[in-house]
């Protein structure tokens, strides 16, 4: 009878202990993929970068583009002037 008890007892803690390694197993690789797809986003977002990411619009008046003319266009310049 107290083989019974012993056998149930370890059988139990088989069982529990497989329980736990089963949880850190599926735990350990939800936490591998997740650092994994983060990597990969990065390196993604990395890759595609474009000017327009760095990039701003805003309106030109008159009179910045006439400052501009007078001081900073240079006519030898083989660049056109309207870009």
């Amino acid at each position: 009878m107290p083989w019974k008890v012993v056998g149930r007892k370890i059988w139990g803690l088989i069982l529990a202990s497989l329980g736990v390694f089963m949880y850190f197993y599926a735990f350990l690789a939800i936490e591998y993929e997740h650092a994994r797809q983060r990597l990969l986003y990065v390196d993604w977002d990395v890759k595609t970068i474009t000017a327009g990411d760095y990039t701003m619009e805003f309106d030109i008046t008159e009179k910045m583009y006439a400052q501009f003319i007078k001081n900073f266009f240079d006519e030898t310049n083989p660049l056109p002037e309207l870009f």
